[in-house]
């Protein structure tokens, strides 16, 4: 994907698979000049939220608006359903969820 595609981005889906902390910190930085930024994680982005290891970045990107997805399989398979629902973030098709975000129009940056 190309820097002035992302830069000029009305929306925006950040998909954190791998670094947690450094996707969540795009994502709160994005709110300042995106129109609508959505975060979902996955894999072991989604690991690195549940275990509480950016707790404090997750919770300045909640407070700032932006919707916090994660894969309902994944957390019900590993066990941390209700950490990840106690940290406002919502259980879904993750999969399913970023279909949606490319119908919609969104850039999907990954993380």
């Amino acid at each position: 994907m190309e820097f002035d595609k992302v830069a000029m981005a009305k929306k925006v889906l950040v998909l954190i698979i791998s670094n947690a902390g450094l996707g969540l910190r795009f994502a709160r930085r994005a709110k300042e000049f995106m129109k609508d930024v959505k975060v979902a994680l996955w894999a072991e982005g989604e690991d690195h939220v549940a275990s509480g290891w950016v707790d404090d970045r997750l919770k300045e990107v909640i407070d700032s608006g932006i919707e916090v997805v994660a894969c309902r399989k994944q957390a019900e398979g590993r066990g941390y359903e209700k950490a990840l629902r106690r940290k406002k973030v919502k259980l879904v098709s993750v999969s399913e969820y970023v279909s949606k975000a490319i119908l919609e129009g969104r850039e999907v940056l990954t993380f």
